[in-house]
């Protein structure tokens, strides 16, 4: 076993490398691993108490220990060892529990093969107690030492701060899920309805639905949805706009479609597929966005076939011009890929980005695959972009983003 000096060396250059540290990291995990193995541990844990439970939070386990421990196992806390630890009942460390009376006599020692112990309390900065970070093994340990201890109170330090944080962050989350919730229960969840032309035919072939928040602007509409994947609530937003936005197809004209926003994520929600199971899908065309994590792709794909086997069309949205979006349009074959906006800027004097369009709207044309652009604005940006070959097109040079109201008289 190491010496106490060489085992804080070793931790320190681990953990102090970034002010970054935060719960959910890695440097956690790497954390809790160095001091197992540093003391020969079988086991090292962080746990929480939560009411009358100990559980236990994050874990580092050997390959070989059969102990029945796992994050979120939990216990009656007034019988742990964490809490008698936090208690002063048991000493901060235990070479040999079968030397031990109340060690010896804890219902976990014998269900853990617990036959040394190490731990310490985790208070936070405000002085309560929060629970735990303690290492066992089902071997006795005589060279456990106080040094040791001084190990773990190095640790707990970092361990608190990230544990911080993340209750802070777990406040925030609650907060803006609160806040988004209200905006709806007050009505301040509303869709616009932006016309999509087709400049051959010089008609309006579809509209795209989109999400306004409230009657300021202290917030965009990305901002809002941006704050709704912070707090874990994007799906559930996404969800309630699409209800919204399908409510409206009746006022539609049977040839023109509805255009809705959806995140992979949201795709694979099996509440996604519930809210469309009843509806006739023919008149709708689900936009997601091409950020699509590389590991979720073939899942994408399938469920894209889903949908089109059920009528519906498919655009990947937010489409640029890189290798990787060309791999992610042959893999998933829509039945249309909208263009970034950023793409659109006065894009009739750069020829660079003239010359990457054209080579995009060529590879979607041999997939019989219709290219659309998106934020058009002027009347040479146009003509650019029909030259190149998309006729397709949705911004300010034909229409803003207009209430149902006003949407229907355009219609007419």
């Amino acid at each position: 076993m190491k010496t106490g000096l060489q085992i804080k060396a070793d931790l320190l250059q681990q953990i102090t490398h970034s002010d970054e540290v935060t719960f959910s990291d890695s440097t956690l995990y790497k954390l809790l691993e160095t001091v197992r193995c540093e003391l020969s541990m079988e086991v090292a844990f962080i746990a929480q108490f939560e009411g009358n439970e100990r559980i236990i939070l994050k874990l580092a386990k050997s390959p070989d220990c059969s102990a029945p421990i796992y994050e979120g196992f939990s216990a009656q806390r007034e019988k742990s060892y964490c809490q008698k630890i936090a208690d002063g009942e048991l000493p901060n460390i235990i070479q040999n529990t079968a030397s031990h009376p109340i060690a010896k006599s804890l219902i976990a020692t014998k269900v853990l093969s617990i036959k040394s112990y190490i731990g310490i309390p985790l208070y936070l900065s405000n002085g309560e107690l929060f629970g735990s970070f303690c290492c066992f093994s089902s071997q006795e340990n005589p060279n456990l030492a106080e040094q040791h201890v001084s190990i773990l109170s190095i640790c707990t330090q970092f361990i608190v701060g990230a544990l911080e944080r993340q209750i802070q962050q777990d406040a925030l989350c609650v907060k803006i899920a609160g806040h988004i919730d209200q905006l709806e229960v007050d009505g301040l969840h509303q869709m616009v309805f932006q016309p999509i032309t087709d400049t051959v035919r010089q008609k309006v072939v579809g509209v795209e639905a989109l999400s306004r928040f409230g009657s300021s602007n202290e917030r965009s509409t990305q901002e809002w949805f941006d704050q709704a994947t912070f707090a874990g609530v994007n799906e559930k937003l996404e969800l309630r706009a699409l209800q919204q936005a399908i409510s409206i197809l009746d006022k539609l004209p049977d040839d023109v479609y509805l255009s809705v926003n959806l995140s992979s994520c949201t795709l694979q929600n099996p509440s996604f597929w519930s809210v469309i199971e009843s509806i006739p899908l023919s008149q709708l065309k689900f936009e997601i966005n091409a950020n699509i994590p590389i590991d979720a792709v073939e899942v994408v794909a399938t469920d894209i076939f889903k949908l089109k086997q059920r009528g519906a069309r498919v655009a990947l949205d937010d489409v640029g011009i890189g290798h990787n979006y060309f791999k992610l349009i042959q893999a998933t074959q829509p039945d249309s890929v909208k263009l970034k906006r950023s793409l659109m800027c006065c894009i009739n004097d750069d020829l660079a980005r003239k010359t990457l369009v054209s080579a995009l709207v060529s590879f979607a044309s041999e997939l019989s695959i219709v290219v659309t652009a998106k934020g058009v604005e002027t009347k040479e940006e146009l003509l650019t972009l029909m030259e190149l070959g998309i006729y397709c097109i949705q911004g300010f040079y034909y229409a803003k983003p207009l209430s149902l109201n006003d949407l229907t008289k355009m219609l007419k």
